[in-house]
């Protein structure tokens, strides 16, 4: 539920409704900055408010680019996972297993960085 769901019910309501109505209201940075603010508020607690806020800002930056809410749900699921999954290791006390761990965070960051940079990446000569 927390892994996938959550984050796409999330995406629709916080970019989808909130940041869609705040771009037609508001300008740019103050219509992300407020849907932020919602989003990580509506964590309810100080440590996921900082870190909604800051995601927060991350995704509405990745909305208000693309237009389209699937990276926004992408980011997210995988965010939300890779929490689940870290958690999940750490406290069955599997520390061991800490480096491939990083590696394939790493590799999962890496892939994703390409394929955004690709996505957000202006088109050379054509359509």
């Amino acid at each position: 539920m927390v892994g996938l769901i959550g984050p796409v019910l999330e995406e629709m309501l916080f970019r989808g409704i909130f940041l869609r109505s705040f771009l037609n209201q508001y300008s740019r940075t103050k219509a992300i900055v407020l849907s932020s603010l919602i989003f990580g508020a509506a964590h309810f607690n100080v440590y996921q408010l900082v870190v909604g806020f800051l995601v927060g800002l991350l995704l509405g930056w990745l909305y208000e680019r693309t237009r389209s809410l699937w990276p926004c749900i992408v980011f997210h699921v995988a965010y939300n996972s890779l929490l689940i999954w870290l958690g999940d290791t750490i406290s069955a006390g599997q520390l061991a297993s800490w480096p491939l761990l990083a590696l394939i965070s790493i590799l999962i960051t890496v892939a994703g960085a390409t394929m955004l940079r690709k996505t957000l990446a202006p088109r050379v000569g054509g359509t």
